[in-house]
């Protein structure tokens, strides 16, 4: 009885092959259930109903009993036999721990440590074990398991965890035992990854050349590898050629798009114009169809069809609500004529992106909507984000001058002044530096760039008035508004180099004119005449006034008060002066000559030299007048005292014409008008010498005689400049003139000498 189980375990032993042979499985299980419940712990025996439940496809149940048959006795099989079970039911962590229990066997042959390396690197991948995968194919490599599968399976792991300098050397093994296009695609990917863009073209290149050996989706793929590598190497027309091999085989709308950027950077706008109107609305993904609309508006903007390219702008604004569309937005609105619109469009760019781009281009519409106000602080805040910006000083100082703030358009020429003489101290170093390491090198410090020309000259197109003119009445050069050619020039200066004269830099010397004649609200002037030869003489110096009402000499006071002096261009000056006459051939006084006046003066337009007055005259000697004096004065000039681009020599030209009417009682009205016609010549810094051609005369009613003349002559004038500061230009002048007229009609013919001085 004590023998019992011994004897059915042996009858069971006997029983289940018979079973098994007869391919009865389930009767053969039975039997090995029974044989293991006698010897739980044989180890062949659970491998054997292992086998049975592999038969019958019940893997968990093989599983199990190949765990048993392990504990009972640990064997190369089992283990084999497990970790193939474990992979069918993807339980991958334990398949790792059976894998390296499988390795740690001893005496392992090499055939078996080799299959359990690779189940191990399965297993490891599968689990997502990156870094024990990396140590096991290291391990099998170093331990001499080194071939194909290997090889590949590392170059991928390490691939895989961005370690692209290591995983190079095992693809160019694996290159270098069998070069076929597969691993020539590997190396043309990890090419790829480290930025060596050269070589992983020329390795698509080879794997491309045997993609008959590549899985249909390894060949599909490298074809859009190779698209970008091309594009990378800034090979479009490659690049556009292998989207068309992959559209011919899939036109998705991506790859067509791919393919259209790849022609438009080839430089076939057309095919890529053709290639994205193909592409119907909403099929491509949202970054790609906003990258299309904005493309087409381009294109349409380009065309002259600005309506359309608005209308693309915003399509692709809806779908990425975005600074950049609604700036462009803002450019075709603009250029459509349509400045609220535009104006809107710049605020939104601007507001959801506060850069400084879109600050100059939001300052710049409110400038084209002449809403000064809100323009300078715009402005401002853009040159506190870009303050190298140097034009940007300038031109908020004028918005500032058009919105009536003179105080600030002060400061703003000022700290202009101040940037721009720093930037001349730094190109002198720079360049001194650059001299000093590469003898008779040169190098120019650029300035001023960033803004977009079309927003710039599109927002002073309206602005354009006369050039530098010479304010006729009061006798001072003033720099009028310019055009965008004259005043705002070039968008982008050159830092002059130090120890240029200021000259060299006209956007400094411009600043400094304005606040020359921003600042200065007194001035005075004096003129003298002298004729050797005969009496009555003009003094040849209308914009004293004098032409009006005869003089040889005068004195005249005038301010400009502050708030309503100066505004926008539009001046208002109160003034007094005296007026007297010579005795002949003399520069005696007639005291019985001497004429008093106080009077105002107003500039009513921005752009034209014009000015009315009134003026009360009072009687200082008995010939003198005591009437009231009304005037229209108009002065157009091309006079200037410097020229800003180290020119020597440029044009004088100038017309004056003025008329007046009295109170007395034959309400005597009178004209006066000159012309002069010459070239000024520069003598140095501060002098300046102006040979010119003039004709003028004067034409009074009911008095025609002796009050009306005409004459016509040539004469010289030399002046000397000065009373200059850091922000201020040359102020004040003294002028020497020297005339010989040939009178016409009631007037002799003789020299003149005329002395100005204006301060």
């Amino acid at each position: 009885f004590r023998q019992a189980p011994r004897v059915r375990a042996a009858a069971y032993r006997q029983l289940w092959p018979l079973y098994y042979a007869r391919e009865d499985l389930g009767e053969a299980r039975r039997a090995l259930e029974q044989l293991t419940a006698l010897v739980p712990h044989d180890a062949e025996t659970w491998r054997a109903l292992a086998h049975i439940h592999f038969e019958r496809q019940d893997v968990v149940a093989a599983a199990e009993c190949l765990r048993r048959s392990i504990e009972a006795a640990p064997s190369v099989e089992a283990y084999r036999s497990l970790a193939y079970a474990l992979a069918t039911l993807g339980a991958w962590e334990e398949a790792v721990r059976v894998n390296r229990a499988w390795l740690a066997m001893p005496d392992l042959p090499a055939s078996d440590r080799a299959e359990a390396y690779e189940r191990l690197a399965i297993a490891q991948t599968e689990a997502g074990d990156r870094t024990g995968l990396v140590h096991t194919l290291q391990e099998a490599i170093a331990n001499g398991i080194d071939n194909r599968l290997m090889r590949e399976r590392l170059g991928l792991a390490l691939f895989a965890e961005r370690r692209w300098r290591e995983a190079l050397p095992h693809f160019r093994a694996l290159y270098q035992r069998e070069p076929d296009a597969m691993a020539a695609l590997y190396l043309s990917r990890c090419y790829a990854a480290m930025g060596k863009t050269g070589l992983a073209v020329h390795f698509g290149r080879l794997a491309l050349g045997g993609a008959e050996d590549l899985p249909e989706a390894e060949r599909r793929q490298l074809q859009t590898e190779l698209a970008y590598l091309y594009a990378d190497e800034s090979e479009y027309a490659a690049a556009a050629r292998m989207w068309a091999a992959v559209i011919a085989r899939d036109g998705d709308p991506l790859h067509v798009h791919r393919y259209a950027v790849a022609q438009h950077r080839a430089g076939n706008v057309e095919e890529a114009r053709k290639a994205w109107r193909s592409i119907a609305d909403g099929a491509l993904p949202r970054e790609e169809e906003v990258e299309r609309l904005n493309q087409l508006a381009t294109f349409a903007a380009a065309e002259g069809d600005l309506t359309e390219a608005v209308r693309l702008y915003a399509q692709a604004d809806a779908l990425a609500p975005g600074a950049y569309n609604q700036y462009r937005m803002g450019l075709a609105l603009q250029e459509l004529g349509r400045r609220e619109e535009a104006l809107r469009a710049f605020e939104t760019a601007y507001r959801r992106e506060p850069t400084a781009a879109y600050a100059l281009a939001l300052g710049y519409a409110y400038v084209n909507a002449k809403r000064y106000a809100e323009a300078a602080p715009i402005l401002e805040r853009a040159s506190a984000l870009d303050p190298d910006n140097l034009r940007l000083y300038q031109d908020i100082a004028y918005a500032y001058l058009h919105s009536l703030q003179n105080d600030k358009a002060i400061a703003w020429f000022k700290k202009g002044i101040d940037a721009r003489l720093r930037a001349r101290e730094e190109a002198g170093q720079a360049a001194k530096m650059d001299a000093d390491r590469r003898p008779g090198a040169r190098r120019e410090d650029m300035h001023g760039a960033g803004t977009d020309t079309s927003i710039r000259l599109a927002a002073l197109d309206d602005q354009a008035v006369s050039p530098r003119e010479t304010d006729a009445v009061s006798g001072h050069t003033a720099l009028a508004l310019a055009t965008p050619s004259a005043r705002y020039g070039a968008l982008v200066q050159s830092a002059p180099a130090a120890g240029l004269p200021q000259h060299a830099d006209p956007e400094l010397e411009r600043m400094r004119d304005e606040v020359a004649r921003l600042e200065k609200n007194w001035n005075f002037t004096f003129y003298q005449a002298y004729s050797p030869g005969h009496e009555g003489t003009d003094p040849g110096v209308p914009s004293t006034g004098g032409s009006v009402v005869p003089s040889q000499g005068g004195v005249e006071i005038s301010y400009r008060p502050p708030v309503v002096g100066f505004r926008d261009e539009r001046i208002f000056d109160i003034y007094g002066r005296v007026l007297w006459s010579n005795r002949p051939r003399s520069l005696d006084m007639e005291s019985d000559s001497l004429q008093g006046g106080i009077g105002l003066r107003y500039k009513p337009f921005r752009a034209l030299q014009l000015y009315v007055s009134g003026e009360k005259l009072f009687r200082i000697g008995d010939n003198a007048q005591n009437d009231w004096l009304f005037r229209l004065s108009y002065g157009w000039t091309d006079i200037h005292d410097r020229k800003f681009g180290g020119e020597t020599d440029w044009n004088y030209s100038s017309l004056y014409l003025d008329a007046g009417i009295f109170t007395d009682e034959d309400h005597t009205r009178a004209f006066y008008g000159e012309l002069r016609q010459g070239r000024t010549f520069k003598l140095g810094e501060q002098w300046l010498l102006t040979p010119h051609l003039v004709v003028n005369g004067r034409y009074e009613h009911p008095n025609f005689s002796p009050g009306s003349y005409w004459q016509a002559g040539a004469g010289l004038s030399l002046k000397f400049l000065f009373n200059a500061t850091r922000y201020a230009s040359y102020r004040s002048n003294i002028e020497l003139l020297l005339h010989y007229k040939v009178g016409m009609a009631h007037v002799a013919s003789g020299w003149l000498f005329t002395v100005v001085a204006r301060l």
